[in-house]
Order: structure tokens, then C-alpha cells, then sequence
């Protein structure tokens, strides 16, 4: 990190301001912007401070496009702490969430990440892009993972090959779902 001092770059209201270039390593962040707020009393608009948590606004948080919350439909899928779960939606029974099989030819369309914090009758799920997990994961830092048996996922592929993410560092994971290849 890089400190900046007000000498450096001209007035700021702030004694000294840090300079950050990897969030990832931060738990807690808070960007400061302005927002058009309607005053509960006078009922006119005013602009006010506003902190936006990073999980918020950076690729990987809760909002980010690539994740997406869906009705878990009766599905038996357990989540794990600290893993991923390979899953596909059922077109035959009720759009039901099922764990994907390498055995069974059964390929995965999204990652099930967890219960939707807001709702547990639904599940947060992602097909691509980059998942920080909050407390970290179990997975092995540089390998790649492919589709196993029974809702697993494996580094050691077998005739159905299903890749699904590259595990970049000991929170993160990179998810890019691929086509099956039969081997």
C-alpha cells in the first residue's frame, strides 16, 4: 500500500489517505459516493454521504451479475461449507435443482453456492466468473476441477469431462462451466 499525504496531492479533508490495490485481502471496506435521498421530513430530495460495502459493488459480491438466486424446488442438495456443489435444473420434475454425475452423464449447468441469505427456500447458484468465498474454501490452490460422482468435484477427470473452475487462491474460485467432452 502506498501512502498519499495532502502535500503530494493538493487539499483533501483527510489527514492521510491509504492507497489500496487488492481488495481481496481486506474483510471490510466501505466506498464512500453520494446519493439523491428523499428527507423524511421535509419530503424534498438532498444529497447525502452514502458507504457502499464492496461485496456490493465488486465482481464476485452479492450483486454481482454472474450469481443468480433460484427457487430450490423441493431439491435434497446439502451445502457444504467452504464448497460448491455441481447442479443442473430438472426439466422433468417440476425445474427440481439436482446434483450433476459424471457417472450418470448428468452435466452441470451452475455451481450451487449456498442458501439465499434472504430467502431459505432458494438457492444462490453461478455459471461463470469469479466466487470469493467468504471463509475461504478446501479446494487446492492452482488446480483445476472437473465434474466427479454424485454432486463432487475432482481434479483427476474420467471419460465424461465436465471442467468447471481453476481455484486462483485460497478464497477465490474461477468459474467457467464447459461443454462436455467424452474422452
Amino acid at each position: 500500500m502506498k501512502e498519499m499525504n495532502q502535500a503530494q496531492y493538493g487539499y483533501s479533508k483527510f489527514e492521510d489517505t491509504t492507497i489500496v490495490n487488492d481488495l481481496s485481502q481486506i474483510d471490510t471496506v466501505y466506498f464512500l459516493a453520494g446519493a439523491k435521498i428523499r428527507d423524511k421530513q421535509c419530503g424534498d430530495y438532498v444529497y447525502s454521504p452514502i458507504a457502499v460495502p464492496k461485496q456490493l459493488l465488486m465482481v464476485g459480491g452479492q450483486n454481482d451479475p454472474n450469481r443468480a438466486s433460484i427457487n430450490k424446488n423441493g431439491s435434497t442438495i446439502e451445502i457444504q461449507e467452504r464448497n460448491v456443489i455441481p447442479a443442473y435444473t430438472s426439466t422433468n420434475t417440476m425445474h427440481t435443482i439436482i446434483t450433476a454425475n459424471a457417472v450418470s452423464n448428468n452435466a452441470a449447468q451452475y455451481l450451487v453456492l449456498g442458501e439465499d441469505s434472504q430467502d431459505n427456500r432458494r438457492f444462490y447458484i453461478q455459471s461463470s466468473g469469479k466466487y470469493e468465498f467468504p471463509e475461504g474454501h478446501d479446494y487446492i490452490v492452482g488446480e483445476d476441477y472437473y465434474l466427479g460422482e454424485n454432486g463432487d468435484v475432482t481434479t483427476q477427470p474420467g471419460e465424461f469431462r465436465q471442467f468447471l473452475f481453476t481455484v486462483p487462491s485460497s478464497k477465490e474460485i474461477l468459474i467457467n462451466i464447459s461443454p462436455v467432452e467424452i474422452v
